[in-house]
This record gives structure tokens, C-alpha cells and sequence, in this order.
């Protein structure tokens, strides 16, 4: 009889800001600092503006690094509060094909580009039960993107992010956790720093704002508890937004450069290990 009382007081918790003791295990997965190795695929396409949107050149390939992520999701605020912060940072190489700014078509030149991706988010939000072992969290999300792009003598664009989300979770058994997440949300000030070459006479570098877009982001990770206190994790997420093309900049060589505008899209998979510290 008690345990039928556990399961009917369970059930009717939807929406509420109470936690059974049968999502134990995603309280467990949602309270750690966690280190992933990261494996980043870049997929970057520039295009100039018209009715064909030719291509200019493009960015492929696939970047390694580390992320450290801190979460917790504990009666902080409003019950069940969720709050979350993670960096990861990629360094690596890509694979350019695009054309010289004297002329010729796409294609006409490859080379290996150095990239150097950092991202910061913070995600802020409430739980509530749905089943004892399904949790859906809506959040809040802000963030910062930044690739250093090695084409020429250097590119540096960058962005920051606000938005909302959703983050549904499942204890699909003991000690497994399946969390699936999706975001929508908008860049802010995009921008873009172009260094000078040391070959031009005059210099040619240029700083220019960037048009602005939606941003997606979406996510599927397991986490496994292999003791109360030691967990393991796997994930991918994918994440895509749009630059648009900036404003005629002339610069001290007295030529009218821009920025084309531009498609992103990074898909990431992840490894790691977390300690729960509650």
C-alpha cells in the first residue's frame, strides 16, 4: 500500500516543483563537474549575395578539444531550480577551397587552415516532474562563440547568443540517464576582425559588424552513474547559425573590402567523466 501511494503521489506531480525519489538518477546526473574530449566536424560555406548565392569558398573538417561543464538542479530558488555552465575550446585544422581576392573561382585554391573555437554558455531554469523517471527542464540560454579562423593573416568571428530551451530527460534505467535538448535562440552583435597582411604596402585589416540570425542547437547525451559519485557520458550536439554580410569598409590601402555572408554549422561528439558533488 505504501509503495502504490509512492507511484499515485508521483504521477500527480506533473508540473510541480517536488521531486520523487524515483528520479534519484537524474538528480544524481544533473548535480556534477563533468570533463569532456571533444571531436568538432566544421561545415562553413561564404556565399555572394545574389539570386544564385555562388559560393566563395568553404571550411571543412574536424576539430579536437575539451569542454568543462558544472551543473546542478537543486531547491535554490523556485524548486527543482537548473542551473548550468559550460566552456570548450577546439583546436585543429581545417580543410579551405576558395579562390585569391585577385580573382579566379572556387576551387581554384586548397590549403589546410588553422582553427581555434571557443564557446561559453549559461543556462538557467525550473524542472518539473512528468513521470518519476521523466523530467522536462525549460531554461534560458546565453552564450559566446568565437572562431579564429587562420585564412590570410587571420580572421576573428565572433558572436554572442540569448535564447530558450527545452531539456527533456528519462531515467531509462539504473543509473542511466537519456537527456535530449533543443534550443532556440538569436546572435547579438556578430562581428568580424580581419589582421593585416604583411604583404600589403598599406595596411588592410578591418573591423566590421555582421548581420545577425537565428541560431538552433540541439543535443542527445547518455550519462551513466558508475558509482554514486563517478559518472561517465556521451553526447552530440549540433549547432547552426548565419552571418550576414557586412558593410563596405575601406582601409588604410584605400580599397573597399567586406565580409560575404556566411553559413555555420558544427556538429560535436563528446566523451567524458563527471563527479557529483551533492
Amino acid at each position: 500500500m505504501k509503495d502504490r501511494f509512492i507511484i499515485v503521489a508521483c504521477a500527480a506531480a506533473v508540473f510541480s516543483s517536488s521531486t520523487c525519489k524515483a528520479n534519484q538518477d537524474i538528480l544524481s546526473a544533473d548535480n556534477q563537474i563533468a570533463l569532456q574530449y571533444l571531436s568538432g566536424n566544421i561545415d562553413y560555406t561564404e556565399k555572394r549575395d545574389g539570386k544564385n548565392d555562388t559560393v566563395l569558398d568553404t571550411e571543412r573538417g574536424t576539430v579536437p578539444g575539451g569542454a568543462i561543464t558544472a551543473v546542478i538542479m537543486r531547491d535554490l530558488w523556485l524548486g527543482n531550480d537548473y542551473l548550468q555552465f559550460s566552456y570548450a575550446r577546439k583546436r585543429g585544422h581545417t580543410h579551405y577551397v576558395g579562390a585569391l581576392m585577385s580573382g579566379g573561382n572556387y576551387g581554384s585554391v586548397t590549403a589546410s587552415s588553422g582553427a581555434v573555437l571557443t564557446d561559453y554558455n549559461l543556462r538557467l531554469g525550473k524542472a518539473f516532474t512528468l513521470h518519476p523517471s521523466l523530467l522536462l527542464t525549460p531554461f534560458a540560454d546565453i552564450g559566446h562563440h568565437e572562431w579564429q579562423r587562420g585564412v590570410n593573416a587571420g580572421e576573428t568571428y565572433r558572436h554572442g547568443s540569448y535564447g530558450v530551451g527545452l531539456m527533456l530527460q528519462a531515467n531509462v534505467m539504473s543509473k542511466m540517464v537519456v537527456s535530449a535538448t533543443a534550443i532556440l535562440a538569436r546572435t547579438v552583435d556578430a562581428h568580424i576582425d580581419v589582421a593585416n597582411s604583411d604583404s600589403a604596402q598599406a595596411s588592410n585589416a578591418f573591423s566590421t559588424s555582421l548581420g545577425n540570425s537565428q541560431l538552433y542547437k540541439a543535443a542527445l547525451s547518455i550519462d551513466y552513474a558508475l558509482t554514486p559519485a563517478l559518472h561517465a557520458s556521451a553526447g552530440v550536439d549540433y549547432y547552426a547559425f548565419r552571418y550576414g554580410r557586412s558593410a563596405n569598409v575601406r582601409t588604410a590601402n584605400g580599397l573597399a573590402y567586406y565580409e560575404p555572408k556566411s553559413d555555420s554549422r558544427y556538429v560535436s561528439f563528446a566523451v567524458g567523466v563527471g563527479y557529483r558533488f551533492f
